[in-house]
This record gives C-alpha cells, sequence and structure tokens, in this order.
C-alpha cells in the first residue's frame, strides 16, 4: 500500500481478466454445427475463425522480458515511473503492474472484438435459419444475400478497429 494504489491496481486486473475469462467462455460456446452442404458458408467460416482466433489469444503467454518496452511505448511508461521515488527495484516493480494491466487490457479488447464478430456470426445463422424455413421461393435468396452481405460489412468493421 505503499503508492496507495495497489488495492486498486488488483481489483482492475481482476476485473479484466474475469471480463476475458467470461468472453473467452461464451467464444468456445458458439461451436458452430452446420449442415455438410452449408459447412463453407461465409457465416460458419467466421465463427469457425472466431473460435481460433480466441484459442490464440489464450495460448499466447504473457511477456516476461521486461527488459524492453512492449509497443514502444518508453515515453508513457518513463512519465508512469517518474511519479515514483525510491530504488530501482520498486520502480521494476511499479513497472511490472502497469504491463500487467496493459498486457489484460489488450487481452480483453482482442477476446472483445473476436466475440462481437461470432455474435454477429450467429445472428447470421438464426437469420438464415429463419428465411429457409416455409416454402422455398425467390425472394430467399435476396433476403440470404442481404444478411451474409451484412455480416460481411461487420467483420470488416471489426476487423478495422
Amino acid at each position: 500500500m505503499a503508492d496507495g494504489f495497489n488495492e486498486a491496481r488488483a481489483l482492475r486486473v481482476t476485473e479484466l481478466m474475469t471480463d476475458y475469462q467470461g468472453l473467452l467462455r461464451r467464444i468456445a460456446e458458439y461451436a458452430p454445427n452446420p449442415p455438410p452442404e452449408e459447412y463453407f458458408e461465409y457465416g460458419y467460416e467466421v465463427l469457425r475463425q472466431c473460435r481460433a482466433e480466441a484459442q490464440a489469444v489464450l495460448v499466447v503467454p504473457y511477456p516476461v522480458d521486461l527488459s524492453s518496452t512492449p509497443n514502444g511505448s518508453e515515453d508513457r511508461e518513463k512519465r508512469h515511473l517518474q511519479r515514483y521515488q525510491g530504488s530501482p527495484s520498486r520502480k521494476w516493480v511499479v513497472l511490472t503492474k502497469f504491463r500487467i494491466i496493459v498486457d489484460a487490457s489488450a487481452r480483453r479488447f482482442q477476446a472483445r472484438k473476436i466475440y462481437l464478430r461470432a455474435v454477429a456470426a450467429v445472428r447470421w445463422s438464426n437469420a438464415r435459419s429463419a428465411i429457409l424455413q416455409g416454402t422455398p421461393h425467390a425472394a430467399q435468396a435476396t433476403q440470404l444475400q442481404q444478411t451474409s452481405n451484412n455480416l460481411r460489412i461487420v467483420s470488416a468493421i471489426a476487423a478495422t478497429v
């Protein structure tokens, strides 16, 4: 409690990691199980891609090498450390806590992007199922194309964020 922020930092990391874990759990629940003839439809490909990306984010370890700053954020870390007086080991502890929070925030942000794409793909799947119910007619083709276009737009927006 030397700097008065230890409790707040611990709560923030706990909040970030809990949200991250919940997002990954929800992404894992979206297991696409399409009929064989629809396996390569765009929405199901997006769902499979989201699950693979979530797995990839999950297996990336925390960067233990603290000798260099990630993402070229040396200036920000220097400003952060200037607030603290004391030994170099004290500054190392502060810097480590700061990097843990940044890493947790970045992971949660990646998981949130993946989750939003997965939700859009699930909505696409539900809309597709609703359109395909009943007797086939010509308007279904345009409706199916429109739902696929909407998913492509959402995926493109999510990729640029």
